[in-house]
């Protein structure tokens, strides 16, 4: 159950990344 958490803290951490990353560029130009 625990890796299971920790599984999706991980996911929600890479797509927060990707989106700011991805947010960041577009507005850096």
């Amino acid at each position: 159950m625990a890796a299971k958490f920790a599984y999706v803290i991980a996911t929600i951490v890479g797509l927060l990344i990707l989106i700011g990353y991805a947010y960041w560029r577009s507005v850096r130009r």
